[in-house]
């Protein structure tokens, strides 16, 4: 095992293959940030998200999308470009909770949704009690972020 003194320090300096990953960062925050900010309003200007279980799991999973494009790519960028992180412990832990409670949201959002297409596709009689079971399968993947509200609307 070393010694901290026998380690040499972290090289400091921004090389250019630094810089094209803090570049490809970037680009894909931007890409990223602007699709999923315009799925996000439009799943929440539709009004098939009231009724439909898929489309109130999708706005879920877009939620997901988004803390993950707002929380860890930034973070991620900072860090690269910086190589050292001066956000102290607290910070620090705080991002390192976001990043793998964003990534952990999305699969099991995803989770859901497959649960979702296969009990209606195996057990379509079944379509009255999905409404409720997909509220569980939201509750219990995501109970730090505010629900949509499915509105109970009678199937005529």
């Amino acid at each position: 095992m070393l010694n901290c003194s026998l380690v040499p320090p972290p090289d400091l300096t921004v090389t250019s293959s630094i810089l094209s990953i803090v570049l490809c960062y970037i680009i894909v925050f931007i890409i990223a940030f602007i699709g999923n900010f315009t799925m996000f309003l439009i799943l929440c200007r539709n009004q098939w998200i009231k009724v439909r279980r898929v489309h109130s799991l999708l706005l879920q999973m877009n939620i997901a999308h988004l803390m993950v494009t707002l929380f860890y790519m930034p973070k991620e960028i900072l860090h690269n470009y910086t190589i050292a992180w001066y956000g102290g412990d607290v910070l620090c832990r705080t991002c390192k909770f976001f990043d793998v409670f964003g990534i952990a949201l999305s699969m099991n959002i995803l989770i859901c949704i497959s649960l979702d297409r296969f009990y209606s596709i195996f057990f379509p009689l079944y379509a009255m009690r999905a409404r409720k079971s997909v509220q569980k399968m939201e509750n219990s993947s995501n109970p730090m972020i505010k629900k949509v509200e499915i509105s109970d609307i009678r199937n005529d």
